[in-house]
C-alpha cells in the first residue's frame, strides 16, 4: 500500500475494502447499485449509509412534463462559458434549445461556441466519420438552436435554466423579469454553485399558480468542462415540490449525466469538496509551498486538474468571488487567501485573459498549452496582505507525501461534515461527486474510501 515515507499511500491506488476494490466501487458511480449486504465490512456499508431519508419522488415524471419538453425543448438564460456548454449539453441529446442573453455580444458569438462546445460535448455515431459527425453537430447548430433577447420567447419553454453571474440581487431581478413575461407554468433552474437555493427562492411567489414559483424552483449544477463531468447535482429548497425533483432526475436521465441529489447549503456537495482542495492549497503557497511543487504533489495524487490550473480555467474573477462566499458562509474554517484579488487587481484572470497562475496561447479549455507563469516574487506582489514570516516559513520542511496529506484531509474533513449536515445523502454520493464532478483519481474510490481502506478515517 505505502512505504514508511507514505504511510497512507496519498500517491498510490487505495487498497480494497473486503469484497471491494476501488476501481469496480468507482464504476458504479451513478448506476444506483446495491449496498453491501448486512454481513459486509462495516467500512463498507458505511459508504453506502443514508446521512438522511431519500426524499419521495413517487418514481416517475409526468408524461405531460416529457411532451411540453419533446415539443418546446428548454431555455437556457446566459450565453457566457457555463450556458453556451450547458446548451450543447441538450442539444446533443436531441433537444430544442433557446439561448437568451440580453448583451448583443455574447448573442452574436453564441451560435460559434456553442458549436465549439458540441464538438467537445458530443456523443459521434458509431462508425462514423469525422465528416459525418461534423454535418450532425452542424444539423443539430441549425436545426435545434435559436438564440434570442426576448424574455418571452424564453420563458415560451417548460424549462429554464439560469446560468447568469452568482449575485443573488441580478439573480432575483431576472426571476421577476421572466416571471412577467411566462404565461405558462415552467420549471426555473439555477446552476448556482454557491448560493443556497432557498436564498434563491425568497425572491419568488409562494402561490403555485403563478407562472414561476418556489415549489418548481431548483438547483440544478452543471461542472465545467461538461464533456468530463458527467455529473449534475440537484437541490432544492424546503419548499422546492418533490415532483420537481422527479422531473430533473429524469432530465439527467435523457442528457446521460448521473445526478447526485444534494441537500440546500451554499456550494451544495461537490463545490464545498472544491474549496476544501483550493482553499488549503492556497494556504499552503501562503506557508512557503513553491506554485511548481504544489502543482507536481497534487498531479502525483492523481487530481485530474492541479489546483492552481483549476482556478485559471473557472476564471480567478470567479474563484475569487465564490471563495468571498465560502468565507461568509463558514469563517471559522475558510482561509482568507488574498492571493486571488492581487491577481484579479492585475487583469490576470486565467485562461480567459491567457493570464493568470498559467499562461495561454489560446482561450480554448484545458487546451495543453498552460506554462507555470508565477514564483515567490509574484505572490509576493499579489498578495494585498502580507504573510507573517514565521507563517511563511511553516510548509518549507514538508515532505510530498505531508503536503499531499494536508490538502486530502481538508477535503476529509468537509466530506465529514457534509454527511454530520445531512447535505450529502451519503458518503458514496460524495466519493461520485469527487470523482465525477472535480475528476479526483478513481483509482483512489474516493476520499471517504480511501481514508477508510487507508484508516485514516476510523469508525467508531
Amino acid at each position: 500500500m505505502s512505504d514508511s515515507n507514505d504511510p497512507y499511500g496519498v500517491f498510490s491506488a487505495s487498497p480494497s475494502l473486503p469484497g471491494l476494490d476501488p476501481a469496480s466501487y468507482a464504476a458504479g458511480f451513478g448506476a444506483h447499485d446495491r449496498a453491501p449486504s448486512s454481513d459486509a465490512d462495516p467500512r463498507a456499508a458505511f459508504l453506502w449509509r443514508t446521512a438522511r431519508p431519500e426524499p419521495d419522488l413517487s418514481g416517475s415524471c409526468d408524461e405531460r412534463f416529457i411532451a411540453e419538453y419533446r415539443e418546446r425543448g428548454v431555455g437556457i438564460a446566459g450565453a457566457g462559458l457555463m450556458g453556451a456548454s450547458i446548451a450543447a449539453l441538450f442539444l446533443d441529446a436531441g433537444a430544442r434549445v433557446t439561448v437568451y442573453d440580453p448583451v448583443p455580444a455574447a448573442l452574436d458569438s453564441a451560435r460559434v461556441r456553442i458549436r465549439a462546445a458540441l464538438e467537445q460535448i458530443g456523443a459521434r455515431p458509431a462508425g462514423a466519420g469525422p465528416d459525418e459527425a461534423e454535418r450532425l453537430f452542424d444539423s443539430k447548430v441549425e436545426t435545434l438552436l435559436q438564440t434570442t433577447d426576448s424574455l418571452e420567447t424564453l420563458a415560451d419553454r417548460p424549462a429554464v435554466v439560469e446560468a447568469i453571474p452568482e449575485k443573488i440581487r441580478l439573480k432575483a431581478k431576472f426571476y421577476d423579469r421572466l416571471g412577467q413575461a411566462a404565461r405558462n407554468d415552467l420549471l426555473l433552474l439555477t446552476n448556482t454553485s454557491s448560493l443556497r437555493v432557498a436564498d434563491l427562492a425568497a425572491s419568488l411567489p409562494t402561490d403555485s399558480r403563478a407562472p414561476i414559483c418556489q415549489a418548481r424552483f431548483a438547483a440544478f449544477h452543471f461542472f465545467h468542462p461538461i464533456a468530463r463531468r458527467r455529473l449534475v447535482e440537484i437541490a432544492g429548497s424546503e419548499t422546492t415540490a418533490a415532483s420537481t425533483v422527479a422531473k430533473l432526475q429524469w432530465l439527467a436521465r435523457d442528457l446521460r449525466m448521473a445526478s447526485l441529489v444534494a441537500g440546500d447549503g451554499p456550494g451544495l456537495v461537490v463545490n464545498r469538496l472544491l474549496q476544501a482542495y483550493l482553499n488549503e492549497s492556497l494556504k499552503l503557497l501562503d506557508e512557503g509551498l513553491d506554485p511548481a511543487r504544489l502543482e507536481a504533489v497534487c498531479r502525483r495524487v492523481g487530481f485530474e486538474g492541479a489546483p492552481l490550473r483549476v482556478m485559471d480555467e473557472i476564471g480567478l474573477d470567479v474563484s475569487l468571488h465564490a471563495g468571498y462566499s465560502f468565507l461568509k458562509a463558514f469563517p471559522e474554517r475558510a482561509y482568507p487567501s488574498t492571493l486571488l484579488a492581487g491577481l484579479v487587481r492585475e487583469g490576470r484572470l486565467g485562461r480567459k485573459s491567457k493570464r493568470g497562475f498559467y499562461r495561454y496561447e489560446t482561450a480554448e479549455s484545458w487546451a495543453p498549452d498552460a506554462v507555470l507563469d508565477c514564483g515567490a516574487a509574484d505572490l509576493e506582489r499579489w498578495r494585498e496582505v502580507p504573510v507573517e514570516p514565521e507563517f511563511a516559513r511553516r510548509a518549507v520542511g514538508l515532505t510530498d507525501a505531508d503536503a499531499a496529506l494536508r490538502i486530502l484531509d481538508a477535503i476529509l474533513r468537509e466530506a465529514r461534515l457534509l454527511l454530520d449536515e445531512k447535505i450529502a445523502p451519503s458518503g458514496r454520493e460524495i466519493d461520485a461527486g469527487l470523482v465525477l464532478g472535480l475528476g479526483f483519481p478513481a483509482s483512489k474510490g474516493g476520499i471517504l474510501y480511501w481514508a477508510l481502506a487507508t484508516g485514516r478515517l476510523a469508525l467508531n
